[in-house]
């Protein structure tokens, strides 16, 4: 399944050879971000097209699929997804081969997430940072810091966003030294807590 992923990430790179845009290996700046946003935009048209070839519409009564047009579609946008993924192995120094391994073990990672996730109950809110919204198994534990309001931040940065937290100026608001050395010290205590509940399983342990 891997020498076929990279089968054809080879063969679109072969493709964006011959387009006007060249290599996406060689692509810098503006001329990769434009890049890595038109494709994106591509992608997600295609994958609207392919929601078109069925009867997805809940005012209209016809649940129709066609099968061998949405694939079409979504071939389509697989080119467009191949072409973000030659950027992203270009930046990280990857290989085509090395790229799709990467690819598929962060895939079964991210599946073994996501059945856990389910067993668990996974409601999509509780375990994610309330201010970035980003979940919190992704984030530096290190950082992870809990509000007045009992909910748990990825950072005393996400957490100084909070309603209530600080006063925000119409203009950007810095943080005042006392603001941020309660922050700090609010930091320094969770973290000294996590290494004393790390060096209690230790001892437990012997």
């Amino acid at each position: 399944m891997i020498d076929r992923l990279t089968w054809m990430l080879e063969m679109q790179r072969e493709l964006q050879l011959k387009m006007p845009s060249g290599d996406p290996a060689l692509l810098e700046g503006d001329a990769r971000a434009q890049f890595l946003t038109w494709n994106v935009t591509a992608l997600t048209d295609e994958i609207h097209e392919a929601l078109g070839e069925t009867g997805w519409k809940p005012w209209a009564t016809s649940r129709h699929l066609r099968p061998f047009p949405m694939l079409k579609e979504l071939v389509d946008a697989w080119h467009f997804f191949m072409n973000i993924l030659l950027v992203i192995a270009a930046e990280a120094g990857l290989t085509e081969e090395e790229l799709m391994d990467k690819f598929v073990e962060a895939y079964e990672t991210k599946n073994k997430v996501n059945a856990q996730r389910q067993a668990d109950g996974y409601d999509g809110v509780s375990t994610k940072c309330p201010s970035c919204k980003r979940e919190l198994s992704e984030t530096n534990s290190f950082q992870h810091i809990t509000g007045f309001d009992q909910k748990v931040y990825c950072s005393p940065a996400c957490w100084a966003k909070a309603p209530g937290t600080v006063l925000t100026a119409p203009a950007q608001h810095i943080p005042s030294a006392t603001e941020a050395e309660a922050m700090q010290r609010h930091l320094e205590l969770q973290q000294q807590a996590h290494f004393n509940q790390q060096n209690q399983r230790i001892n437990e342990g012997r």
